[in-house]
């Protein structure tokens, strides 16, 4: 989905279930082009990976969670699948690399700060989604690409991605048993000091995570 917003994908009953829009360029353009022609088609469920052109606005990141979880609902309805179809995103990466070699998108005042800013906005917009029925995410936090030379676009960490996303598919699409495939969840944060500690359930065992934070962070 490289280069795409959200809203081009989404067909005109999705786009009218989300009453926002603030990137409506070419709303549904993608769907009527290369979704629609195939909706008639069995499938077993869908992995998706895009995002970041949504982050170029806290605004329009915040947007993302009604855009997306409509996404998700429509695509069921179109392809007269079950409410449990699964479907599978990718979380976006962090912004690392480097920062010199940022590019922000043309015509758009973007800069590694409000981009960062919304990337942590649309993780959070995408992660909403994970309270609708058979709804996996491939969590990437982790795999920051601190050395790479290219732009934040373009990180090169696909194999434990692909490795991640192909776990979620055993689960949920062949029901397979005994499989970690989604990461540890936060479920509450106390502030100590300098250190922020977090309790993070994993679906094996319980984990408290102490984060060292600076002081106004």
């Amino acid at each position: 989905m490289a280069g795409t917003a959200i809203e081009q994908w989404m067909s005109t009953d999705a786009m009218a279930a989300c009453p926002n829009h603030t990137q409506p360029q070419k709303a549904s353009l993608l769907w009527n082009a290369m979704v629609s022609p195939f909706t008639p088609m069995v499938t077993a469920g869908f992995l998706w990976w895009q995002g970041e052109s949504n982050a170029l606005t806290v605004a329009n990141a915040h947007e993302y969670s009604c855009n997306q979880k409509a996404l998700i609902q429509d695509l069921r309805r179109k392809f007269s699948a079950t409410p449990q179809l699964p479907f599978i995103f990718v979380q976006s990466f962090p912004l690392f690399g480097d920062l010199s070699r940022f590019q922000p998108y043309p015509g758009m005042p973007s800069t590694p700060a409000n981009t960062m800013q919304g990337l942590s906005e649309l993780r959070l917009s995408q992660a909403e989604s994970l309270s609708l029925p058979g709804v996996a995410m491939v969590c990437t936090i982790d795999l920051g690409d601190v050395g790479c030379p290219f732009t934040w676009q373009h990180n090169r960490a696909k194999k434990p991605c692909a490795h991640r996303a192909a776990l979620a598919a055993r689960a949920l699409i062949y029901h397979e048993k005994d499989l970690v495939y989604r990461g540890p969840e936060p479920t509450s944060v106390r502030v100590l000091g300098a250190r922020c500690g977090k309790r993070t359930p994993s679906p094996t065992r319980n984990t408290h995570v102490n984060v060292n934070v600076r002081a106004g962070r």
